[in-house]
């Protein structure tokens, strides 16, 4: 397979796909290294196509997302009532799609979280406690933002009303 042609599959296997796929998935499905792979990612996005990552891998950005409503939220909290935030969103039906801060020196850093369940925010929370990692919110002394997603404005209230009365939100 050439080069193009494996960029034309990955770029196939974003469009038809709604799950986010790995650099490892596409390395083994085409018998590569990861690195190729994100060269290859590299070389479509400078294409045009707007792939996003995220720590589970990649996907096509607005084109992919469901249909719903989003609202940026305002958190200040401390390390410890991180779990008591994601758990209130999803168990109301909403997702988290990322957290946001603005940095005094860098501005604003962005990074994906893409949670869509109590399952995935476990993995997340392993992930940070295997790699010891510093959350984004513990740079600016636990201020924040997340980017929620919800099916409908009627589940976006309720997220946020939740949200507001364990005040986990400002």
């Amino acid at each position: 397979m050439t080069a193009e042609e494996r960029r034309e599959f990955i770029l196939k296997e974003l469009l038809n796909g709604s799950e986010i796929i790995s650099a490892n998935t596409f390395a083994k499905d085409l018998d590569v290294s990861r690195q190729i792979i994100v060269g290859d990612i590299a070389l479509l996005r400078a294409l045009g196509y707007n792939i996003e990552a995220t720590p589970k891998g990649y996907f096509l950005g607005e084109a992919s997302r469901p249909s719903g409503v989003t609202k940026i939220v305002c958190s200040n909290h401390k390390k410890n009532q991180m779990m008591e935030e994601l758990y209130t969103v999803v168990d109301n039906g909403g997702a988290i799609l990322d957290v946001q801060i603005e940095h005094h020196l860098y501005g604003k850093l962005i990074g994906a979280m893409n949670l869509y369940s109590r399952y995935d925010i476990e993995e997340f929370a392993a992930k940070i406690k295997k790699s010891n990692a510093i959350l984004l919110s513990g740079l600016t002394d636990g201020q924040h933002e997340h980017t929620i997603w919800c099916n409908d404005e009627k589940v976006m209230d309720r997220v946020i009303l939740a949200l507001q009365e364990k005040g986990l939100i400002v």
